[in-house]
């Protein structure tokens, strides 16, 4: 129930400052990662749409799994693809990106419930990772759940990341600039999209205040870091 709470917030949460400061371009749709609003976005993540133009004159969230591929009478097409559908509001839309699309550049289309056709340009990587964060703008604290273990007469100090865009199991923590693996990297409580990272620290390793952080994904070509926030384990 917590996560599930947590997850609906990550969601919704999203600063729509970034369509009021962004450039109008060619394209009337502009394409993001929902957690830190990078251009980068990997298959499978939690993705926004936003524009200068108006998607629809209401507001609707999905209340139910499945997904759905129709909201407000808005529907969004990735390379002619149905995609599904979190919430949709007169300028933004958070859509789960299809699985199975390959890195490069693909068409997203935003059809309105007036008949409008908005397009959108898509950069796909395969892995984007963004972490969400409290004030969901991408930067500062991190929507984190802090716990506490004892491992073999051992105290930890457990961090729990929720990200979007990461397609590995390998990852790590950077903190203090040390780098920490990651114990879990997997689906929370199987919400889509969603991604649970679990840290371990020594406890006496831990800082006080605020530490300046990001994860580090690893593939088989190299690495792809995420936004900057900050974990603070009082």
């Amino acid at each position: 129930m917590i996560k599930r709470a947590i997850f609906t917030i990550l969601l919704l949460f999203v600063s729509v400052s970034f369509a009021s400061r962004a450039p109008r371009a060619q394209t009337s749709v502009q394409i993001v990662n929902a957690a830190n609003f990078s251009h980068a976005v990997a298959a499978g993540s939690i993705t926004t749409a936003f524009s200068t133009e108006v998607f629809t004159t209401v507001t609707e969230q999905a209340t139910s799994l499945p997904l759905p591929s129709s909201l407000a009478g808005v529907r969004l097409l990735v390379d002619r693809r149905p995609a599904s559908l979190f919430f949709v509001s007169p300028k933004q839309i958070n859509f789960l990106l299809p699985l199975g699309l390959t890195p490069g550049l693909h068409e997203a289309l935003v059809v309105t419930p007036d008949g409008r056709n908005l397009i959108g340009t898509i950069n796909v990587h395969d892995n984007a990772p963004g972490v969400f964060t409290v004030h969901g703008n991408g930067s500062g604290e991190a929507a984190a759940t802090y716990l506490r273990f004892q491992i073999e007469g051992q105290n930890y100090g457990c961090v729990v990341l929720y990200a979007t865009g990461v397609n590995t199991s390998k990852a790590s923590l950077v903190y203090n600039n040390v780098e920490y693996d990651a114990q879990y990297v997997g689906a929370s409580d199987g919400l889509v999209g969603l991604k649970q990272l679990n840290f371990l620290i020594p406890i006496n390793l831990l800082s006080v205040a605020p530490v300046d952080s990001f994860i580090r994904v690893y593939t088989t070509t190299g690495y792809y870091d995420s936004n900057k926030f900050v974990v603070w384990f009082y």
